[in-house]
């Protein structure tokens, strides 16, 4: 028995065509200038006498490659770190700046979702501690109740790598099939 690997159903020759995660020679995009944001970063940020230089991104639709998806997130943060955005917001307003339609959804649901898990851990861990000295069991649960996470780096950062699942969801999901599929035949045999 053989593993299944991932096809995009074309065949040739009766064999299923693998569909490549990221393709080994990179793929070449020329996007139009009203696609493209300027960003004019310091050599070091903390210095306002430095030399800048400006860094590209595209604009992101969600439509487009892993490999495009990638570099979205490896260049975004070399702009946080040129422009020295030391805040979550200014991190965030980057973000809006170069992501839109599908892929921006995307990347606001990654964000709230890690927000709503810290705001859940923060939550338990003043359950655990239980009330302060004083509080009635009412005020107690009401000030659980009230407890949310303020956006942070970590959220942003969660929202980017939602983007790269966005664009392919399906590709993790091919992969990690063939693991088990080849897991489960080593255990047959």
């Amino acid at each position: 028995m053989t593993p299944v690997t991932p096809s995009n159903g074309n065949t040739s020759n009766g064999k299923a065509s693998e569909i490549p995660i990221l393709p080994l020679i990179p793929e070449v995009n020329k996007h139009r200038k009203e696609d493209l944001v300027l960003f004019k970063l310091r050599a070091d940020p903390t210095s306002a006498d430095s030399p800048t230089h400006a860094l590209t991104i595209p604009k992101f639709h969600g439509t487009e490659s892993a490999r495009e998806a990638i570099n979205l997130d490896k260049n975004t943060r070399k702009v946080w770190i040129g422009q020295a955005c030391a805040n979550p917001a200014q991190k965030s307003t980057i973000v809006q700046q170069v992501v839109f339609d599908a892929a921006l959804t995307a990347h606001q649901s990654g964000h709230d979702v890690n927000n709503e898990i810290r705001t859940a851990n923060a939550r338990d861990a003043a359950a655990q501690r239980g009330p302060n000295q004083g509080e009635s069991d009412a005020q107690f649960q009401a000030r659980v109740a009230g407890i949310t996470a303020d956006p942070n780096e970590e959220d942003i950062v969660a929202g980017l790598l939602q983007v790269i699942n966005f664009v392919c969801p399906d590709k993790d999901w091919q992969k990690s099939n063939v693991t088990c599929v080849a897991s489960a035949v080593n255990q047959l045999t």
